[in-house]
């Protein structure tokens, strides 16, 4: 009798894990809430599919902030090059950008959802979609099980219950004899992942840390950031404060945004914001400080303002900066970011004065402003824009030589459900990839 395994969630972990127990010899369902497979796929990269990333395992391993050594055991069994032949087998050819970050060729996600779809019914798998999934179906162990089972390990706990299949919104029971819990997080609620494996998993009795949005934008106090919306500066430098501590730092690009900011910078740091909700009486005081000009020195960037205002005493003063400083090659900055800034820095006149009027104060203070422009953080874009749900089902619960939970025996784990979000540029797919083929591999084999 074949072993028949369950994948709820037919994402990127689900669609790997599905292909992977297949391959194996199981008898492999894929249940979808949607009406296809790989919807957040799609939108992934802005439709252009960041699939994964270049760097070496080592590299790879630190972009998880701290939780990347749970992932060894996945990445020895599947990592960027087993990637990257199985899409070449169905087609899709990928390049890499000189950041690491790797695209199919095509510059269109649809092609790697396509071809690990395809992959998927090669491997014989049954998809079912319109299916969401309302209880993990489980049987408690009996007591002389619980105590084989949990050995002689200890600090670990132990399995009280064994899978034995799901049941759906629509009144269906699927039975199995391994279910793969796949279903995402809670970012682009739109594409179906909206926290239904938190959900599951706290039903069976697994614990998960606090949930929130992950690479996601920042929301502003300030009502001028929305004259620079759309303006992206290449290169900054960026801190983010709680109470006037760091919180944490990170350089590379920003864009200015209707609301706040964005862009990779602002993107890594949002993991490190996290407001306390209870706190109604005195809030925490988030701001975030940035350096626009990072390849210069305060001095420096006062003695280009003073020379630019000395060649062009007749000019406006946001023209005579203009020049100078859009003149500059590595400068980020663009001609409104210039007269906005002038604004706060000056006052609303500041910008028309002529710049032989300028003042060395005003100079003073428009410089400081390039070097330490605060901004008041009021929030997040939430999950509708977050990128990834940093958070999930407790890593010690879960075993990751096999995916396998540690509280019930033939319930697996993948992808954006468990407690591990990295970096920008392919990492999290990359994750969600490789805890799915390797979830799916032990599931079609367990007993």
């Amino acid at each position: 009798m074949s072993h028949s395994v369950l994948v709820i969630g037919a994402g990127a972990a689900g669609l790997l894990a599905a292909f992977s127990a297949a391959r194996a010899g199981a008898e492999v369902t894929l249940l979808e809430k949607k009406s296809q497979p790989g919807l957040k796929l799609l939108v992934s990269g802005a439709g252009r599919c960041n699939l994964t990333n270049s760097a070496p395992l080592d590299h790879f391993i630190s972009a998880y902030f701290g939780q990347g050594r749970f992932l060894y055991p996945a990445f020895q069994c599947f990592f960027q090059q087993d990637l990257l032949a199985l899409l070449a087998r169905y087609g899709v050819y990928t390049r890499t950008e000189s950041s690491g970050k790797i695209f199919p060729l095509s510059n269109r996600a649809v092609d790697v959802r396509d071809a690990l779809w395809s992959a998927c019914r090669d491997a014989g798998v049954i998809f079912s979609f319109n299916q969401p999934v309302l209880d993990l179906l489980t049987k408690p162990l009996e007591k002389a099980q619980i105590r084989h089972n949990q050995g002689k390990k200890t600090g670990q706990p132990a399995h009280l219950h064994r899978i034995q299949g799901v049941r759906t919104a629509k009144g269906s029971t699927f039975q199995a004899d391994a279910v793969v819990l796949a279903c995402g997080g809670s970012s682009w609620p739109g594409t179906g992942s909206s926290g239904d494996g938190y959900r599951l998993a706290g039903s069976v009795g697994h614990q998960l840390t606090p949930l929130r949005p992950g690479l996601v934008a920042l929301a502003c106090r300030e009502s001028w950031v929305h004259e620079l919306s759309g303006i992206s500066c290449p290169v900054v430098k960026a801190t983010l404060l709680k109470n006037s501590k760091v919180q944490g730092k990170a350089d590379g690009g920003l864009l200015w945004t209707h609301s706040g900011v964005s862009g990779p910078v602002v993107l890594r740091l949002s993991r490190c914001y996290r407001p306390d909700t209870q706190k109604s009486v005195q809030p925490d005081s988030w701001q975030l400080m940035l350096n626009l000009l990072p390849e210069l020195s305060v001095t420096e960037t006062l003695g280009h303002l003073k020379d630019a205002c000395r060649q062009q005493p007749r000019s406006q003063l946001n023209n005579a900066l203009a020049s100078l400083i859009l003149n500059r090659q590595e400068s980020p900055l663009a001609r409104n970011m210039i007269t906005t800034l002038l604004r706060q820095a000056g006052g609303e006149k500041a910008p028309e004065m002529q710049a032989a009027q300028a003042s060395t104060e005003l100079l003073k203070q428009y410089a400081l402003m390039l070097h330490q422009l605060p901004l008041t953080i009021s929030g997040t874009r939430g999950y509708r824009e977050a990128m990834v749900t940093a958070g999930g089902i407790r890593l010690s619960e879960v075993d990751p030589k096999t995916m396998m939970s540690r509280l019930v025996l033939g319930l697996y784990a993948a992808g954006e459900v468990l407690d591990i979000d990295g970096d920008t540029g392919g990492f999290n797919l990359q994750a969600a990839f490789s805890t799915g083929f390797l979830a799916g591999a032990k599931a079609a084999i367990w007993s």
